[in-house]
C-alpha cells in the first residue's frame, strides 16, 4: 500500500523506484466579506433644517421650505416652518409631510418635529418612499436592471427612530401616484408596484414576519387596456381603507370627455383581507370616507343626429358605494379641478360633496347634501393677493379629512363652516407646490410646502352652465 504521499512502481528491475505525488490541499475556510445593513448610509445628523414661526396673517418671504398653519384654538392662523439650511440643487428641491405630520423630509433628509432629530443619506443609495408617524420606508437603490429585465429592489421597513424592522426583496418598478401608506401603529406597509406582467400589484409587507404578500393585484382584461391605481385612503371606521383602480383603453373610440374607462373601489382590512369591491362607470373616483357613496365627474353620451354623442357640460354622478348604482346626477358640475389638487371632495363625515358649479350665472364651488336633497353655495375665498392666485382652478376646495366643518381652498386659505372663520397664508410672490393641503390624518393644521411644480391643472373638457340637481336614473347602460 501507498504510504507517505508516494507510490511504489516496478520498472524491469528488482527494486521499486518511488514516483513522487503531488500532496492533497488543506482546505482553507472561505474568506468572509462583511455585508453592510441596508440602512448604513442613514446618519443622524444636527444643523439640517432651520424652523421658522409666523404670527396670524404675516406674510411669508421664504421661496423654499414647508409650512403648517394652525387652524383652531387661540393659534389659529399662526404658521410654523421648517426649510434646508443648505437647500442645494433648487431644481430637485421638494419637501413632504408624513400622514400624521410628525416628520418632515426633503431631498436627502429627515427631521422629526416632535423630538427635532434629524437624519440624512446620499440619495445615490437610499430613496425616502413614504412614512406615517410611525414607520419610514426606503428603498435601497440597486444597478438598473437594463429595459428588458425586471427591476429587483431591496425595501426597508424602519421604525419612528428610523432603526430596521425587516426588509424585502421584491420585483417591479413603484408607481409614483400611489404613495406607500402604513397601518395604525407602522406593523405593515402598503406598496403598489407595476409588475413585470404589466399589471399593478398592491403587497402588504409586514414588519413582523419580514414577509411581503399579494392584497390586490388586478388582471387585463385584454391586450388594449392598461391599469391604473389611484391613491389610498384610510375608511372612517379605523379598520379598513379603499383603494380604487381604473381600466383605461390604450385604443378608445374617438370620445369627448369621461366614461371611456372603469374604476372599481376595494376596500381592505389593514390586514390586507379584501372585503368589498365596488363597480363605478367613471374613470376618477372620489369615495365618502365611510364608503357609502362614491362620486365621479363625466360627460353623458346622447343620442344624436347621426348616432351617439355627447352632451356640452360635465355631469357629476353620486353613485352607491355598495353596488354602484346610481343615486342621483349633479348637471353642469365638475370634481376635476385644482393644480393637481388631489385631495378629498366629501366632507369628513360623509354628509356632503364639494363639487365645481355655477349658481345664478356665478361661477364657483357648492357644497352638495349626500342625499341629493341641497345645492348650497360656498363663500368665495377673500381676494387673492397675487395674481397667480386667481385663477378659478387655483384655489378649488379641499375638505378635511376628519372635521366636516374646516374645508380648504387650495394650499393658501381655510374656511370654518362653523365658526364663519376664514385664515389663510400669504405666500407672497412664491407659489405653492403639490404637497396636499391636508396631512391624510388630522386637521389640526393645513399645509403649504414651497417652491412651486409645473402646473398640472386637470383639462376643462366641458362647459359649466347653471347647476342643478336631477334624481332621474339616465338611459340604460349609464348605471353600473
Amino acid at each position: 500500500m501507498a504510504t507517505g504521499g508516494a507510490l511504489w512502481a516496478t520498472r524491469g528491475s528488482s527494486e521499486p523506484e518511488p514516483v513522487a505525488r503531488p500532496p492533497r490541499p488543506v482546505p482553507v475556510p472561505p474568506t468572509l466579506t462583511p455585508v453592510p445593513p441596508p440602512l448604513a448610509a442613514l446618519r443622524p445628523a444636527t444643523g439640517v433644517f432651520r424652523e421658522l414661526a409666523l404670527e396670524p396673517g404675516q406674510p411669508l418671504t421664504e421661496t423654499h421650505g414647508i409650512f403648517f398653519m394652525r387652524t383652531g384654538g387661540d393659534e389659529a392662523g399662526a404658521v410654523a416652518g421648517w426649510q434646508l439650511i443648505e437647500p442645494g440643487d433648487r431644481e430637485r428641491l421638494a419637501y413632504r409631510v408624513s400622514a400624521g405630520g410628525r416628520f418632515v423630509a426633503a431631498p436627502g433628509a429627515l427631521h422629526d418635529r416632535s423630538t427635532g432629530q434629524s437624519w440624512v443619506w446620499p440619495e445615490e443609495e437610499l430613496r425616502l418612499l413614504g412614512f406615517s408617524n410611525e414607520a419610514v420606508l426606503f428603498e435601497k437603490v440597486g444597478e438598473d436592471t437594463g429595459p428588458r429585465q425586471a427591476k429587483r429592489a431591496t425595501y426597508v421597513l424602519a421604525d419612528e427612530r428610523l432603526e430596521e424592522r425587516a426588509q424585502f426583496e421584491l420585483k417591479g418598478t413603484g408607481l409614483l401616484a400611489v404613495p406607500p401608506f402604513f397601518a395604525p401603529g407602522g406593523r405593515r406597509a402598503f406598496l403598489a408596484l407595476q409588475q413585470p406582467q404589466h399589471f399593478p400589484a398592491l403587497l402588504a409587507l409586514d414588519a413582523a414576519t419580514g414577509r411581503a404578500a399579494g392584497v390586490l393585484s388586478p388582471q387585463r382584461q385584454s391586450a388594449l387596456q392598461r391599469i391604473l391605481f389611484h391613491a389610498a385612503m384610510p375608511a372612517s371606521d379605523g379598520d379598513s381603507f379603499l383603494m380604487p383602480y381604473s381600466y383605461f383603453h390604450l385604443r378608445s373610440p374617438p370620445r369627448l370627455g369621461y366614461g371611456v374607462s372603469t374604476t372599481f373601489v376595494a376596500r381592505l382590512g389593514w390586514e390586507g383581507d379584501r372585503q368589498t369591491i365596488t363597480r363605478v362607470p367613471v374613470d376618477r373616483a372620489f369615495v365618502s370616507p365611510d364608503g357609502s357613496l362614491v362620486a365621479g365627474e363625466r360627460v353623458l353620451p346622447i343620442a344624436g343626429r347621426y348616432g351617439e354623442e355627447y352632451e356640452k357640460t360635465s355631469t357629476v354622478m353620486v353613485m352607491d358605494g355598495q353596488r354602484g348604482r346610481l343615486r342621483f346626477l349633479i348637471r353642469s358640475a365638475r370634481l376635476n379641478y385644482g393644480d393637481n389638487l388631489w385631495g378629498a371632495r366629501w366632507l369628513a363625515d360623509s354628509s356632503g360633496l364639494v363639487v365645481q358649479s355655477r349658481i345664478g350665472g356665478k361661477e364657483g364651488y357648492s357644497l352638495v347634501s349626500a342625499d341629493g336633497s341641497q345645492l348650497v353655495a360656498l363663500p368665495q375665498p377673500p381676494d387673492p393677493s397675487r395674481e397667480w392666485l386667481g385663477g378659478r382652478d387655483m384655489r378649488g376646495p379641499a375638505p378635511s379629512p376628519d372635521n366636516p366643518s374646516l374645508i380648504a381652498f387650495g394650499r393658501t386659505t381655510v374656511y370654518d363652516r362653523a365658526a364663519d372663520r376664514w385664515m389663510n397664508i400669504d405666500p407672497g410672490d412664491a407659489a405653492p407646490a403639490h404637497e396636499g393641503p391636508w396631512r391624510l390624518i388630522g386637521s389640526d393644521e393645513t399645509v403649504l410646502a414651497l417652491p412651486h411644480e409645473p402646473h398640472r391643472i386637470f383639462p376643462l373638457l366641458a362647459e359649466i352652465e347653471e347647476t342643478h340637481i336631477e334624481p332621474k336614473v339616465p338611459a340604460a347602460g349609464d348605471d353600473a
